[in-house]
């Protein structure tokens, strides 16, 4: 949730109040790369006035996760989730196929290109040594089976 954790459902809070007067965002009509790469522009229509933002793309990551995970929140809410379970709600990333792979130019590091159903493709890049281990505890799961499988 954030915010010091203050209730969203609680209409005394001043935050809420003051998101409820917010005007009404229904899309992003432009944006793109600027400064070579190193940042990203996108415009944010509001009461007739287009808002322009700029910001670099790990925070632009950063702010779609977010952002993904307040929908996932407010569809808890829509289904009748109980606000404090809100807390654990996970936006994952729904992995569709088998991700590209490649590595660091020093050779110590291995990165994976997941493709989500989201659109928005996954890139994680890791050691030598934590990829292994990543390895050794998928096989061990694979081998427990499924919740409600093992044996």
């Amino acid at each position: 949730m954030s915010d010091d954790d203050q209730s969203w459902g609680d209409t005394t809070n001043p935050i809420i109040a003051e998101a409820n007067n917010a005007p009404l965002v229904t899309g992003i009509p432009s944006g793109g790369s600027i400064h070579d790469g190193n940042e990203v522009a996108f415009s944010i229509p509001a009461d007739g006035v287009q808002h322009w933002f700029r910001t670099t793309p790990p925070v632009l990551a950063k702010i779609i996760h977010q952002l993904r995970t307040f929908g996932d929140a407010a569809a808890g809410v829509r289904a009748g989730a109980k606000l404090e379970s809100l807390q654990e709600i996970l936006a994952p990333y729904r992995v569709r196929a088998m991700p590209r792979f490649g590595h660091s130019a020093d050779g110590q590091s291995i990165a994976m290109q997941f493709p989500t159903a989201e659109g928005v493709p996954v890139t994680i890049a890791l050691s030598r040594d934590m990829a292994e281990e990543l390895a050794r505890q998928i096989t061990a799961q694979l081998a427990n089976g499924p919740p409600g499988t093992r044996q």
